[in-house]
């Protein structure tokens, strides 16, 4: 169980990082999705975390262990930046973002 919440929090990491890229960097998909791949990858090569040896599936070599782990971080982070935009994405429909500034900026007169 701690394991997977060590991953799940290198995971999170990965996402606020790229968060933090991300305004610099264009906004395509692609290189977001990149950029969390290799930091995962980064992640589990820094810590020398290694999941399959902790769950007891090793695999063929040692490095494939780290980047297979690497990937599920990434993977993790992945997601978990995509829900947040999407929670995001539901409070500006609840609080109607729209309608708001067209009051502060008298947008659109009754007619």
């Amino acid at each position: 169980m701690y394991v997977f919440t060590i991953v799940v929090l290198l995971g999170l990491a990965a996402a606020a990082v790229c968060a933090v890229t991300d305004r610099f960097l264009v906004r395509i998909p692609e290189i977001r999705t990149g950029l969390l791949l290799v930091l995962g990858i980064a992640f589990a090569w820094a810590a020398d975390f290694n999941v399959f040896a902790l769950w007891a599936m090793p695999l063929r070599e040692y490095w494939m262990e780290i980047g297979a782990t690497g990937l599920i971080i990434g993977g993790i982070g992945l997601v978990s930046y995509e829900v947040v935009a999407y929670v995001g994405t539901l409070m500006r429909k609840i609080h109607d973002e729209a309608l708001s500034i067209e009051k502060t900026e008298q947008l659109r007169l009754a007619s």
